[in-house]
């Protein structure tokens, strides 16, 4: 009878144990109850000057991303704080329109290091084929498919010739998802180049392509109306500089000279996957914490580290009698006409100087100019 009592007494309690359990889970459960008016409304101030259209599924898709992917999302939300700024760069000096820089958000989740079963590796999830063709390294030692700054070159690239090919956002996106010869066949079938007409004669990926980058444009945006908090990275993270390297070095040289550990160099140079950085002529772009690169002195920035000496030897008749050397980190948005102007010197100045292939910046690049010991810029 005891027994019994006992055996009785227990079974209410961990009932009781999880029936509380299930109203606290219940009770913190998130409810999406915008209705399509509301989140048209909304969508229309993120997409005034790119037009994309609505469909009720754009709103599934929001649904989705808020009441059951909360945890993701308050993660991609503290990533980005690293990688908005760059794809905001390169989308400024494209001409495209500001939402793209939340595409890698459907894409990768805003992972650098992502790689899919069919393998598409890097924040736009670049095939292999597809990567080398817009000039993308990968080889042994570098995947350039996982650097944020040559893949999002790749990507502006990519997308412009798909939008130019179309004349639509959301084709240009569907076929940034399928290609484009699988769009045109849709077209053909469909007899309108309207997306959410003709959408069902996609691939079924590609059939949720755009309303999953509609939806992640909205949450992205308005994500403090619906109580997600962003889970920011380490400060050595978010805080970051670029600079240039000529040697070969691996990422425990780097760690010794700078007392970066080897886990944040891993974090923040994603596409030197042997943790080695190749010597290239034209340099490869390391990153650093912010703090780290204010630390060093002039001395120990180009013979310790970056290795410069070799492109100094043959700048030294370029450099001006009577100058001053100063540094500037390239902002977003920044150009090299205008930087040029603002220096006081031309944009092959620049180039030479910084070991430049190309009048393309980096936004977070660190540049060398020299200017007149008079001038204006040095007071």
């Amino acid at each position: 009878m005891i027994q019994r009592l006992i055996r009785v007494t227990l079974i209410f309690f961990f009932i009781a144990i999880w029936s509380v359990s299930l109203y606290s889970k219940n009770k913190n459960k998130y409810k999406f109850d915008l209705n399509h008016h509301e989140i048209r409304e909304r969508l229309e101030l993120i997409f005034e000057d790119m037009k994309v259209g609505y469909h009720k599924s754009v709103r599934q898709h929001i649904r989705y991303y808020i009441e059951r992917k909360r945890d993701g999302v308050e993660g991609m939300l503290g990533r980005a704080y690293t990688y908005i700024p760059i794809f905001e760069h390169y989308l400024e000096v494209n001409e495209l329109p500001a939402p793209l820089k939340y595409l890698p958000v459907i894409e990768s989740a805003l992972n650098p290091r992502i790689e899919s079963r069919a393998g598409a590796k890097g924040l736009w999830q670049f095939m292999p084929r597809t990567g080398r063709s817009y000039g993308l390294e990968i080889d042994s030692y570098v995947d350039e498919r996982c650097d944020p700054h040559k893949s999002t070159e790749a990507a502006m690239a990519f997308l412009k010739k798909q939008y130019k090919r179309f004349g639509s956002w959301p084709l240009a996106l569907a076929a940034y998802n399928c290609g484009s010869g699988t769009v045109r066949k849709a077209i053909r079938k469909a007899g309108t180049k309207n997306y959410w007409k003709l959408r069902r004669h996609l691939p079924k990926e590609t059939r949720n392509y755009v309303p999953a980058f509609i939806a992640a444009c909205y949450v992205m945006n308005y994500y403090q109306f619906h109580d997600l908090n962003p889970k920011y990275p380490d400060y050595n993270i978010q805080m970051t500089e670029t600079v240039k390297v000529f040697q070969v070095l691996t990422f425990k040289q780097i760690s010794q000279a700078t007392g970066v550990d080897m886990a944040t160099l891993e974090v923040l140079n994603p596409s030197y996957f042997a943790k080695v950085i190749p010597r290239r002529k034209e340099g490869n772009y390391l990153v650093l914490p912010q703090d780290v690169v204010a630390g060093m002195d002039d001395g120990f920035y180009y013979s310790e580290l970056v290795g410069i000496n070799f492109a100094r030897e043959n700048i030294e008749e370029l450099i001006p009698s009577d100058s001053t050397r100063t540094t500037y980190q390239v902002k977003s948005g920044d150009k090299i006409e205008v930087l040029a102007n603002r220096f006081q010197c031309s944009p092959e100045n620049i180039q030479s100087w910084n070991g430049l292939k190309s009048p393309q910046l980096h936004f977070g690049q660190k540049l060398t100019f020299y200017v007149p010991q008079d001038s204006d810029i040095m007071q």
